[in-house]
């Protein structure tokens, strides 16, 4: 039987407000759906799921989320899950002891988002004070664990300056993580945010060419490229 991995954004909420936002003119329209149908979904449908990753807005808002993934977890051990956050998920688990011993067990990877090695440059980037330190204290939390940790940034002209890019490796260095760049792209009905933010081929093209030369491609997953 086929097996698939699921992209899941649980939720469209967001304590963050990132200027080049996917989900910004949609969120507030939004109406997520109850745990009760997540777990439906997967009910019925685990025998074709071979991972999920939740994403879109930042799932350590929901209780819920910690109580699904658990609900996943003891029920489909085979199903592989892992969450991209902005880094606010190590204050929810930090807080909260069924919630860090639900976080240890059930997830098998976390993405952490870290667009700028600069913390003023990632926290104004970002639209909230405590991005950067969010973000760090996830790192350090996850350093030595079983689970995996990544760090995500999106690439546009600003984040694939050659200083950010060695930034971000000597903080994925410290904490022995690996790298995935997102492409930024535009998605945004603003036309002065796609062209704000938009990426040239060459910005593109001389960024791998240094990140290629530098570093080590690790592989290529849906197009987007990890680093060591």
């Amino acid at each position: 039987m086929r097996k698939y991995n699921i992209g899941w954004g649980l939720t469209s909420k967001c304590n963050m407000n990132c200027e080049l936002c996917y989900s910004k003119e949609t969120r507030n329209k939004s109406i997520d759906i109850s745990i009760v149908d997540w777990k439906r979904f997967v009910d019925e449908n685990h025998e074709q799921i071979d991972s999920i990753n939740y994403g879109t807005g930042e799932n350590a808002l929901l209780d819920d989320f910690f109580v699904f993934i658990d609900y996943a977890r003891a029920k489909y051990p085979f199903i592989k899950q892992s969450v991209t956050t902005n880094g606010f998920i190590t204050q929810r688990i930090l807080k909260n002891d069924n919630y860090h011993d639900i976080f240890m067990r059930a997830l098998d990877e976390v993405d952490i988002s870290l667009d700028f090695a600069d913390k003023r440059k990632h926290c104004d980037f970002r639209g909230q004070q405590y991005a950067y330190d969010w973000a760090i204290q996830t790192l350090e939390h996850l350093q030595g664990s079983k689970i995996k940790a990544t760090i995500v940034f999106v690439g546009f002209e600003e984040t694939l300056k050659k200083e950010n890019i060695d930034g971000l490796f000597e903080i994925a260095k410290e904490y022995d993580t690996m790298i995935r760049l997102n492409i930024y792209r535009p998605v945004s009905e603003a036309k002065e945010i796609n062209d704000k933010f938009k990426l040239s081929y060459k910005t593109l093209f001389d960024s791998l060419r240094y990140i290629n030369s530098q570093y080590r491609i690790n592989r290529h997953f849906d197009s987007q490229p990890f680093f060591r």
